[in-house]
């Protein structure tokens, strides 16, 4: 039986909804990977939570609270992240909507929910910068179908999906504190053993070929951790400094070396937030030179060009679907492209290349 199922007891639970007050105490797995949104805005709060700053920054664990904010006037069906009576954040959209119907089906809608909350970053090491409070819940969400079994039509695509979301998030609670451990290099090796599923595509293919690399020779040593944790601050879209409410979007599916850009003929699809100008400029730009856009990316695509701004929630994005997207079609052989808006303006200034040129 999948994740909720145990928790709240699909399938033996009484129809209707539990009255509102009741409480249900959600036990995870231990792995603390949801990574929730929305804590740029609540830095004050966690710091408030967790007291003053110190160089070696927080690891705290604490009880969250699961509020379902019906009354919310930009999102009916969001949850709501409370510790200690402040709120620290909120489930993504997606995952605030399994589990809504997680609850629901168990019978328990109206039920105050509480799991074990992990806190990390939030560094404070003077000229040396300062780190950015993470929150990370310990409550895996699966995709099962009603009898606890994976649903078969959905498994693959939707599965993988859930599988690098958790991952991401386990990734975000190894670098908010400036530098990976043996102990966290050796969670993420259990972690990606036993999710082999995640270690197929794009990037938890690439992390997984990292970690089996560095310990190919059986020593880790201080290079190989901080290279890795290189590699997941490009892989998360964080930054040395976390106190930012946009992030760097992810270098990592970029082409090496740089392509040269063409416009002629060629299909551009755009992702990201440009500093160029709006998406409108960026789209003329490629007409003007005569080439054509597109707003997904498809066979028929030849560049796609992701800009340096991005939602820190990146993966439950069409930001993210876009990326993980290209980087599939890529990878079966297909002419596709992935470039940064760097290198796309300095096309553009150059007076653009033409095909054939």
């Amino acid at each position: 039986m999948g994740f909720f199922g145990r928790l709240f007891g699909i399938g033996q639970s009484p129809p209707g909804s539990a009255p509102r007050g009741m409480r249900a105490d959600l036990q995870g797995s231990g792995a603390f990977a949801l990574a929730i949104v929305g804590e740029s805005h609540y830095q004050e709060a966690l710091e408030a939570i967790c007291g003053p700053r110190s160089d070696e920054g927080e690891d705290r664990r604490v009880e969250a609270r699961l509020v379902l904010e019906d009354d919310n006037p930009y999102d009916s069906m969001a949850v709501r992240v409370d510790i200690q009576g402040l709120t620290v954040g909120y489930l993504s959209r997606e995952h605030a909507r399994q589990y809504r119907t997680r609850l629901g089906n168990a019978g328990h809608a109206g039920a105050d929910a509480y799991c074990k909350a992990r806190i990390r970053g939030g560094w404070d090491r003077g000229e040396r910068g300062h780190g950015y409070y993470g929150v990370y819940l310990d409550l895996p969400v699966d995709d099962l179908g009603e009898d606890g079994q994976p649903s078969k039509a959905l498994y693959g695509p939707r599965v993988a999906k859930r599988l690098v979301s958790e991952l991401l998030g386990l990734c975000k609670g190894m670098v908010c504190d400036g530098e990976i451990s043996e102990g966290e290099l050796a969670a993420l090796k259990r972690w990606l053993g036993g999710h082999p599923d995640a270690a197929v595509f794009y990037p938890g293919k690439t992390v997984a070929e990292r970690v089996l690399r560095i310990y190919a020779d059986g020593i880790v040593t201080p290079d190989e951790r901080q290279e890795l944790n290189d590699l997941l601050l490009d892989l998360t879209g964080e930054t040395e400094e976390h106190d930012q409410p946009l992030n760097l979007s992810t270098r990592l599916p970029f082409d090496e070396p740089t392509p040269i850009i063409l416009f002629d003929g060629q299909e551009h699809v755009f992702t990201g937030r440009m500093l160029y100008g709006t998406r409108r400029d960026c789209e003329q730009k490629v007409v003007d030179r005569g080439g054509r856009v597109a707003k997904t990316v498809t066979q028929r695509t030849n560049f796609v060009v992701i800009g340096p701004i991005a939602s820190r929630a990146w993966l439950e994005s069409t930001h993210g679907r876009k990326i993980l997207r290209a980087v599939e079609l890529r990878s079966e052989g297909l002419p596709l492209r992935i470039v940064s808006e760097e290198a796309w303006i300095q096309a553009v200034e150059s007076g653009g290349e033409r095909s054939g040129a």
